[in-house]
């Protein structure tokens, strides 16, 4: 039911202006790219973490999961800042946030161990994953 709910939500997020600290408006384009990037990072880190053991413990992994997976996006607002006729813009910041969010419960939620069974013939991978 909560990942129904999820689903629901992102669809809603992306179909109307939310607000969310003031006014973000999630029908730019721009803001959807920064949800999208940001989510995939995350999903990427949270994974590198999980399946490396960097980080075996799941509350310091998604604490540094959304900590590191918000920096690209920092540094790109700054480097926009720095170009002529652009600005240094919150609302992509939080775009961003609200991607690594998404993207650090997505890739928690499908942390489950691989299982890999093999003979001469076949390779098998499995896992014991709940949907």
């Amino acid at each position: 039911m909560l990942k129904l709910l999820l689903i629901f939500f992102t669809v809603i997020l992306f179909s109307f202006k939310i607000t969310f600290a003031g006014n973000l408006d999630f029908s730019q384009t721009d803001k959807q790219k920064h949800f999208f990037f940001s989510s995939i990072f995350s999903i990427g880190f949270n994974k590198h973490l999980y399946i490396n053991q960097i980080t075996p413990n799941k509350k310091n992994r998604i604490i540094e999961t959304i900590f590191y997976s918000n920096i690209p996006g920092l540094i790109k607002e700054i480097l926009d800042h720095q170009e002529k006729n652009n600005k240094f813009d919150t609302e992509d910041l939080k775009a961003n946030f609200l991607g690594t969010i998404a993207g650090t419960y997505l890739s928690e939620q499908t942390n489950y161990p691989i299982f890999i069974k093999y003979s001469k013939e076949n390779i098998f991978f499995f896992t014991n994953f709940k949907f």
